[in-house]
């Protein structure tokens, strides 16, 4: 077996030997021609030429590191203003002119096909790539260091092989090797009698929630995959793919479903088209958001980018207006102080009236929605804002498009308290119609109103299903098998730089559940589990709010469960966020009744609070916005 080994060893030792000088063609004597090898061969053998001993093959950290730098979202490099993620480095001396065109070539392609800018420096930074010349092996550090100049080796075989300098960038972007996917056993077999003494350990695959396949295919044609033949000790092969006839590993590019892990994890805008290669299925499709024309965008409205269509009344005596960005309303002791959207002072847009001079006691101003051509049961949902002693009233009105006929259907008078509150309304349309949002200015200036968030949603409002956390966790349960619990809270969570300050429904003194990330294990999870959910022919829209702030925090997973423990990812998130709340919208349709897990792996430290608010779901698709 030695012998064999140091053989098999020789061959493919010999053989880069013989490409660093001349081009090298397969003759009768050898079946390794230099045009079979990939990326990840050529790597390993100059690695184990230089008698190097490195994590899986070519990492530079130990596992432990690795292993805490894929929990740890902090080795994530920054993105810029720009959306784009900024990896600076730095070109040392020893490259050809010839070697600096292939790394010029590979910084374009990420460019082209992802959000990361790798950008020159000249200057010392605390983070940067330095790309070196070596005689002695190809090898990356994992992430972002934060720790100077990371290094960067590139031999001339690896430079030549330009996917493997495509493979190495890759570590330092922040991925590891395509099959050790905690999922990779459904996809590849691995033949651990074929492995070399010793090097069984650059096959062990990962677990969840360490490492997130981010709801993506498992890609045989990733140049981050191991060959057929990696760390073979008979020549015979040590991964068989179990799709018939699929190549595994490549030696050109990054493959699309490559670059489409680099942007889901950057939570970057761009797609990737076509058919991802290797996995010998169209593919497409996953990418694809299909239209949902359940809803009536027309009188749905954030105010984050303006009006949305709503218009002046004509025939009021004063007008609505917007509020500055991320401002309150001009008067003291009332009005709304911050958006209801994202739940914070420095963020929204709402729409308000003044009570200020000029207006006097009685003045009312009108917002029109744009006609809707909706037919049959709706629900128009809508934040309001009354708070100020003199508050006047609100009042929601329905207008027949052809007859200009309106219809009172809804109204508040006198002051709400200070924070947002929800109101949903039925509307049975059965023909064109608007609807106006009156307000009248009490017999004082402390009388703003405000509005937010208005939502027209197909079916009645009894037909969603809400949970705002402020009375009790409205049937939800944690998980008695996973290691932490959501807790309830209002205001702010108990660690500093980390967690919401506010619930999302009112703004102000309302509940929300969070994970709280200090004192705990690196690796635990916390899961929260909604009541059972009957299965629909239509589906399900689930909306929630998320808020997750602080540098350290790891991910946020939606599930379905169903009756018989299938399991499915169906949304995911990693990493700061941002200090405020935010919302997503799930399309789900599974076919038995089924139960929504939400998970929280907290990251590295104890700057990873993650809450939940105002979870809901409805049958049907969800808004296209």
């Amino acid at each position: 077996m030695a012998v064999l080994k140091l053989v098999v060893c020789a061959c493919l030792l010999g053989l880069l030997h013989q490409v660093r000088g001349t081009p090298f063609g397969r003759d009768g004597n050898n079946d390794i021609s230099w045009e079979d090898l990939t990326a990840f061969d050529v790597i390993l053998a100059e690695n184990e030429a230089a008698g190097l001993d490195l994590f899986e093959g070519d990492i530079l950290d130990s596992a432990d590191q690795v292993r805490n730098a894929i929990q740890c979202t902090g080795r994530m490099w920054p993105k810029g203003p720009d959306g784009l993620v900024k990896i600076p480095y730095n070109i040392t001396e020893g490259f050809t002119d010839e070697d600096v065109v292939a790394l010029q070539r590979a910084f374009h392609e990420y460019a082209h096909k992802t959000c990361v800018d790798f950008f020159p420096v000249t200057t010392q930074l605390d983070a940067f790539v330095s790309l070196e010349k070596s005689d002695s092996g190809c090898n990356s550090k994992f992430g972002n260091m934060k720790d100077g100049g990371q290094k960067l080796a590139l031999t001339d075989s690896c430079i030549r092989r330009y996917g493997s300098v495509v493979h190495e960038l890759m570590h330092a972007v922040g991925f590891k090797h395509e099959q050790a996917r905690p999922d990779r056993d459904s996809y590849v077999t691995i033949v651990w009698g074929n492995i070399r003494d010793g090097k069984e350990n650059n096959f062990n695959k990962e677990s969840e929630p360490v490492v997130s396949t981010l709801d993506l295919p498992y890609d045989f044609g990733s140049v981050m995959h191991y060959s057929r033949t990696a760390f073979t000790s008979n020549g015979q092969d040590t991964i068989v793919p179990k799709v018939p006839n699929v190549q595994i590993g490549q030696r050109d590019q990054m493959s699309d479903l490559d670059a489409l892990k680099i942007n889901t994890l950057y939570g970057c805008g761009r797609t990737v088209t076509g058919v991802p290669t290797g996995t010998g299925v169209d593919m497409s499709a996953n990418f694809v958001q299909a239209s949902r024309a359940d809803s009536d965008r027309t009188i749905s409205c954030a105010f984050e980018s303006g009006w949305c269509g709503y218009t002046q009344d004509t025939a009021d005596d004063f007008d609505w207006v917007l509020n500055e960005l991320g401002e309150a309303t001009p008067s003291g002791n009332t009005g709304p102080d911050h958006d209801h959207s994202t739940g914070e002072k420095a963020h929204g847009h709402f729409a308000f009236i003044e009570a200020s001079s000029p207006r006097q006691n009685g003045d009312f101003a009108g917002l029109l929605s744009p006609v809707s051509t909706a037919r049959g049961p709706h629900c128009l949902k809508f934040y309001y804002h009354m708070f100020g002693a003199e508050t006047g009233s609100l009042d929601l009105l329905y207008i027949d498009a052809r007859s200009g006929g309106k219809n009172r259907i809804w109204w508040k008078i006198g002051e709400q308290g200070d924070f947002w509150l929800e109101a949903r309304v039925d509307i049975d349309a059965q023909a064109d119609f608007q609807v106006m949002f009156e307000a009248m200015r009490g017999h004082g200036y402390h009388g703003d109103i405000g509005i937010d968030d208005i939502e027209m949603v197909a079916g009645t409002c009894d037909s969603i299903h809400h949970c705002d956390f402020d009375a009790d966790f409205c049937g939800f349960q944690q998980l008695a098998t996973d290691q932490l619990d959501w807790v309830r809270n209002t205001g702010h969570t108990p660690s500093a730089t980390t967690g919401p300050d506010r619930d999302h429904t009112t703004g102000s003194s309302g509940h929300y559940v969070y994970v709280e990330a200090s004192s705990q294990d690196r690796s635990d999870l916390g899961t929260l589990i909604s009541p059972e959910i009957p299965a629909s022919t239509s589906g399900y829209c689930v909306t929630f709010w998320y808020h997750m702030y602080g540098r350290d925090t790891g991910f946020l997973r939606m599930r379905t469960v169903d009756r018989h423990g299938h399991d499915q990812l169906e949304y995911e998130l990693i990493g700061e966020q941002g200090d405020l709340w935010k919302r997503a919208d799930v399309f789900i349709n599974p076919a038995t009744d089924f139960r929504l897990h939400f998970q929280d792996y907290i990251g590295c430290y104890a700057y990873s609070d993650i809450g939940l608010d105002d979870i809901e779901w409805r049958a049907g698709r969800c808004d296209t916005v």
